[in-house]
């Protein structure tokens, strides 16, 4: 599971967004999600036009008359629940290889929660004895403790195995209790398990800033370095995701599947006195030979697709409560490959309903359907189909229209995709010569804008005896790209070169030959003298050549230094000795 985020600051960033962005007036639920949500739990719903009526059943519990409002409170604060359930999903499966059943949970968090009280005899740190037999030296190592420990710190109350532990420290942070605001809680709590519903409530109020854990479909994108790929690293792993590179040769097969050759075994036969029989080897054991046979072979997609349906027939048979895990196609440098050929007629699912599901179905061509419905699902044995898979009922758009039943999903006579596989792409703006996306594709896709924070300030450059700071050199050097074009796409993002694995120090070669080539050769080919030159001894601007810096180690590191003169990147050190010889200057001028 991607690293975690600090609880503490996350319910600051929280309460701050709500306290700026909410808006009290009167307001209308979409019609979309009164569609979507018809109940909360046990209890149906009836919308008027600015209030809900939560049903009681009339004898253990009365009506409830929430505003519209509530909901869209709500929704303000799903994004901390949502954290909090990533917490529990993280450790949870830790507690049960270390052998502590489902009963013995409680007793686990009331022991960890309490142990420092005087009452608890014995004080042991069980859930760091966990960590430390598996090994555990993840970055978010001591949140994760704290988690377990001290429930101040994410305004915990109850304890952690409870399937409704998240609604007490949301209530809290939203300043309310959980006694008093039991139809609130309810809300959250759906909310919680069907994030992408807070979409349209957002969205409504005119908050764009929807979060990114609910986008079915999104696509990063910005300048070359700027950790978009990172970014979609953080929130997907190994076991929830299948990532894949779209290039100018990527097509619908090799992104969906496709009929190939393969190799595969024969009972080998032979001739006995006339009759065919089955050949044996010396210890009587059948032999089989080599054979080349054709097979539909399943790509990127159709493993993502057939993963995603898996999950949620788990979640479905479970007791349908919480949200289906999550799966993760990931599409990396997507405008590198001609979408509308890759993606065919798969284009059409891309249209989601505010359920998640895609709002329309079709019908695969014979080879995937025939795929589909014959192979069982077994990724230890790279078999992607539905044939097996427990998947009941049937699906809905927002209208209440029959999609598709499941039977139709899994013998592959129709395609859906269901609501619990996210499909997210990252797209570097700075690519020429690609392939344009149109504006029917752009519009099925949330844009996640990734922009340049400057934020690597330990790293520095180093040329011959001067050092350099690199976010300083980023900031003349991105102002000079800017020029050129009036654009922000070429600039150099925080990762464009990655000084983590070299001590936080960028080299002479390494400035040369990847950042100054990229720029020479992609940012600057038809003004280069705008960045590529320096000033001679009598201040005259002179233009330099990229091929005029391979040279003598001595020579070229004196050019590459005039090179950062001439775009005022100063070193460090070399303001403070110009600021102390112009105070000496200034005060010898006093004294004359």
């Amino acid at each position: 599971m991607a690293e975690l985020r600090n609880l503490n600051e996350l319910a600051k960033q929280v309460v701050q967004n709500f306290n700026e962005k909410f808006d009290a007036r009167d307001c209308k639920i979409p019609q979309a999600f009164k569609n979507s949500v018809k109940r909360l739990k046990t209890f149906s719903l009836v919308y008027n036009e600015y209030s809900v009526v939560i049903k009681g059943d009339g004898v253990r519990s009365k009506d409830s008359y929430v505003p519209n409002q509530s909901f869209f409170m709500a929704s303000f604060f799903i994004e901390y629940s949502f954290e909090l359930s990533r917490y529990k999903q993280k450790i949870m499966p830790w507690l049960s290889s270390a052998g502590i059943s489902t009963n013995e949970l409680t007793a686990f968090f009331t022991h960890e929660r309490d142990k420092g009280k005087e009452d608890v005899k014995n004080g042991e740190d069980k859930f760091v004895k966990i960590l430390d037999k598996i090994g555990y030296s993840g970055s978010d190592r001591e949140y994760l403790i704290k988690f377990v420990t001290d429930y101040v710190w994410w305004s915990g109350s109850k304890t952690i195995e409870r399937s409704d532990f998240f609604n007490s420290p949301v209530l809290s942070i939203m300043g309310l209790t959980a006694s008093s605001n039991a139809a609130m809680a309810l809300i959250v709590d759906h909310l919680t398990q069907h994030p992408e519903l807070s979409n349209l409530l957002l969205n409504q109020m005119g908050n764009t800033n929807i979060k990114n854990m609910c986008n079915l479909q999104q696509i990063f994108y910005g300048a070359p370095g700027t950790g978009k790929s990172h970014e979609v690293k953080k929130m997907t792993n190994k076991d929830n995701s299948i990532r894949t590179t779209f290039h100018p040769d990527s097509d619908y097969s090799t992104f969906v599947g496709a009929y190939k050759p393969i190799v595969d075994e024969r009972p080998r036969y032979g001739l006995n006195q006339k009759e065919t029989v089955r050949l044996m080897d010396e210890d009587k054991q059948p032999l089989n030979e080599k054979t080349i046979t054709y097979a539909f072979v399943p790509q990127a997609f159709i493993k993502a697709y057939a993963e995603a349906w898996s999950r949620y027939a788990k979640w479905q048979q479970g007791n349908g409560e919480g949200q289906a895990m999550p799966y993760y196609l990931v599409i990396e440098e997507i405008n590198r490959g001609n979408c509308a050929q890759i993606f065919g007629d798969l284009f059409q699912l891309l249209d989601r309903c505010s359920n998640g599901l895609s709002g329309y179905a079709i019908s695969p061509d014979n080879d995937i359907q025939r795929y589909l419905s014959e192979t069982e699902f077994d990724p230890s044995k790279a078999q992607w189909g539905l044939h097996n898979l427990e998947l009941t009922g049937m699906f809905m758009d927002d209208e209440g229209e029959v999609l598709s039943t499941a039977d139709e999903i899994k013998s592959g006579r129709l395609m859906l995709l269901p609501p619990n596989l996210h499909i997210w792409a990252t797209m570097n703006t700075s690519d020429q010569s690609l392939f344009p996306i149109d504006s029917a594709f752009k519009r099925r896709w949330d844009w996640q804008y990734m922009p340049i924070s400057y934020k690597n300030e330990g790293w520095t450059i180093e040329i011959g005896d001067k050092t350099y700071k690199w976010v300083d050199f980023q900031h003349k050097i991105n102002e000079g790209i800017y020029d050129i074009d009036n654009s922000e796409d070429k600039q150099l993002g925080d990762y464009f070169v990655n000084a983590d694995r070299t001590g936080n120090v960028i080299k002479a070669d390494t400035l040369l030959n990847k950042i100054l080539f990229y720029i020479w050769n992609d940012v600057c080919k038809d003004e280069p003298e705008q960045i590529f030159s320096y000033e001679d001894v009598h201040g005259n601007k002179k233009a330099v050549k990229f091929s005029d810096f391979f040279c003598e180690k001595a020579e070229q590191d004196q050019k590459l230094q005039d090179f950062m003169r001439y775009n005022k990147v100063r070193a460090i050190g070399e303001e403070a000795a110009e600021a102390k010889e112009s105070g000496n200057k200034t005060d010898n001028e006093v004294n004359a």
